[in-house]
């Protein structure tokens, strides 16, 4: 059942994506039109999330870029807007593909998606934020967007996982008290794997006086209180000169 669900979703793309690809040009045509630019990213944020429901993670990863490219960029009449766009369709159209073989291989659609991802990101850095709390998500955003940094924001640690497994990051902040999956587990899964973040540098923000297994790489730990907006602004700007100009290489 779930399997011809899953060609059933598989045969639509196509026709879901010839539609992303019109509402492009049409924006390409009419720049000043934000209902285009409002239902392009609907639909990117619909197959982000069907990608996710039937196991394709490199459709939700390469929508979930896309959807930050949207929200960063408003000159949506310039070359580089339709082109980065049909980038983004040719790498969907891959994953599609790759989808449909007995045996998925997307390592092909991933490489063009990381280069797509660092050409995108410019000079900035790509950081994720792993925070179940609404509240604290949105602080950590007040801190970090002057920053001008790509953020990345999960809820849960299998959903921070997951993203560290597909996707190239600088830096990582963790909230001591996640859902499904704590913390320490997440740094603990990371630190073992062959991602390609397994060494970026962590940093753990909590409440939780629990002492750290040293077994546990945690490069540092910030005590969430009233003076946290303030040790993080200024630590991340340090971590990051510290990681070096690129993004790991997978």
């Amino acid at each position: 059942m779930l399997r011809q669900l899953k060609q059933a979703f598989l045969e639509d793309v196509p026709e879901r994506l010839a539609r992303m690809e019109n509402l492009l040009l049409d924006m390409e045509k009419l720049p000043d039109d934000t209902r285009l630019h409002e239902e392009l990213f609907r639909h990117v944020h619909s197959l982000k999330g069907s990608g996710g429901t039937h196991g394709i993670t490199p459709m939700s990863t390469a929508c979930h870029q896309w959807e930050s490219f949207l929200q960063e960029s408003t000159k949506t009449d310039s070359e580089t807007f339709t082109d980065v766009g049909l980038k983004y369709l040719d790498i969907l159209s891959c994953i599609v593909r790759c989808a449909r073989q007995e045996k998925p291989d997307y390592s092909q659609c991933e490489q063009q998606l990381e280069a797509l991802h660092a050409r995108n990101l410019g000079q900035r850095r790509s950081i994720l934020i792993a925070e179940s709390s609404r509240l604290m998500c949105s602080q950590f955003h007040k801190i970090l967007v002057p920053l001008n940094l790509q953020i990345t924001t999960v809820d849960s640690g299998v959903a921070a996982l997951e993203r560290l497994a597909h996707s190239a990051f600088h830096l990582a902040i963790l909230g001591g008290e996640l859902r499904e999956l704590n913390a320490h587990a997440v740094i603990a899964a990371l630190r073992l794997s062959a991602s390609r973040n397994s060494q970026i540098p962590v940093i753990l923000v909590t409440s939780s006086e629990k002492h750290v297994p040293p077994a546990i790489r945690i490069d540092h730990i910030l005590k969430r209180d009233q003076h946290l907006p303030e040790n993080l602004a200024k630590l991340v700007p340090t971590v990051l000169g510290e990681s070096g100009e690129s993004l790991p290489k997978g």
